[in-house]
């Protein structure tokens, strides 16, 4: 419950910077975005995309809070629309549990080098099992 609280006041938080005045009319050569359906299935559940970083133009590596093991990398055409399957890009180098419930990312660059960062939810599920 804290946590919806929490998500619930940052929105307002947002909306109240960027202020509640209506939508700016639509000028000439303005192109509207609009969300893209992934259709395809991560297993049973459908992706959810709790972080995003972008690789090039058109091309997207997202984290999905529902798979603690890779990266899915989503590539668009020049009309914005899906191009071929989604590419999971699986962790090098970690544990198999060493992350859970992945939440945001951000991509920085050094001397040639690209860093992907990925962070966890702050939220911690307590065992039941705890005395």
């Amino acid at each position: 419950m804290k946590r919806r609280i929490f998500v619930i006041l940052s929105l307002a938080f947002i909306l109240d910077i960027v202020g509640s005045t209506h939508a700016p009319r639509a000028q000439s050569g303005v192109r509207t975005i609009t969300p893209i359906p992934i259709e395809e299935m991560n297993g049973e559940r459908v992706y959810n995309a709790s972080g995003v970083v972008p690789l090039a133009d058109s091309r997207f590596l997202f984290c999905d809070n529902n798979c603690n093991d890779a990266l899915f990398e989503l590539d668009l055409t020049e009309d914005g629309r899906k191009k071929g399957p989604l590419i999971r890009r699986p962790h090098q180098g970690l544990a198999p549990d060493a992350i859970d419930d992945m939440e945001s990312m951000t991509l920085a660059e050094e001397k040639g080098r690209r860093f992907i960062f990925v962070a966890s939810s702050l939220y911690v599920k307590k065992s039941k099992d705890v005395a």
